[in-house]
């Protein structure tokens, strides 16, 4: 049996969350690079979509972070604790972004900041 068949999945788990925004780096390249460098396309379709995907992503990696961080005395701090804490820092941080982000995109987009331009 390897090494990857004896983890627990509280382990496998803490390791994943700080994994996953590795991970949705690759799947936001991919997108960009759909757009073909259209503007339009880019800031009407890519840009929402990017969006629900790293909320999406940031929600499942904060998520496994703390079913990551669950059996830290059973399994040690090293190998599920830590992992687990850096991926909900990092998803975290996604987050946050990602609704920063979409709040200035939703306002930008119904117009709202051409009410204090008058």
């Amino acid at each position: 049996m390897t090494e990857n068949h004896k983890k627990s999945i509280t382990q496998k788990a803490a390791k994943l969350s700080w994994e996953i925004p590795a991970y949705s780096v690759l799947i936001y390249i991919m997108i960009l690079a759909c757009s073909e460098g259209n503007i339009i396309t880019a800031f009407c379709v890519t840009f929402p979509l990017i969006l629900l995907i790293a909320g999406i992503i940031g929600a499942a990696g904060l998520t496994l972070g703390v079913i990551g961080c669950y059996d830290f005395k059973k399994y040690g701090v090293g190998t599920t604790l830590l992992p687990g804490i850096i991926g909900i820092i990092l998803n975290g941080i996604i987050l946050f972004v990602v609704v920063c982000v979409g709040i200035m995109f939703m306002l930008g987009f119904y117009g709202v900041f051409s009410w204090f331009s008058k």
